[in-house]
C-alpha cells in the first residue's frame, strides 16, 4: 500500500494523540472532516492502523512486570560469557 503525504501527516497526528476529534485533524490537515474520516477508516481497513492503545505511566499505576528471554551465545568461551554477564 502506498501512503501519500497526507496519510503520513495524519498518521503522525494520530500517533501524537489519537483521542482528538476528526474535525481537529481535518483543521490541521486542511481537509474536510469526511475526507479525514475516510482516510482513517481506509488505514484501519488496510491494516496500517492495527489498534489504538493507552500508554500508562508505570510509576502511577505501580504495575511491575517480569520479562523472560532466551539468549543463545555464538561463543561459549569463558571470557565471552563473562563479558555478556557484565553488559547485561
Amino acid at each position: 500500500m502506498k501512503l501519500d503525504h497526507l496519510d503520513k501527516q495524519l498518521l503522525g497526528l494520530l500517533q501524537d494523540d489519537c483521542k482528538k476529534t476528526t474535525k481537529s485533524y481535518a483543521n490541521q490537515l486542511g481537509l474536510s472532516t469526511t475526507a479525514v474520516y475516510e482516510r482513517i477508516k481506509r488505514l484501519e481497513r488496510d491494516g496500517v492502523i492495527k489498534k489504538y492503545v493507552a500508554l500508562l505511566d508505570k510509576h502511577l499505576v505501580a504495575m511491575d512486570f517480569t520479562v523472560l528471554c532466551h539468549v543463545k551465545l555464538s561463543r561459549h568461551i569463558k571470557e565471552y560469557v563473562l563479558q555478556f554477564e557484565r553488559e547485561v
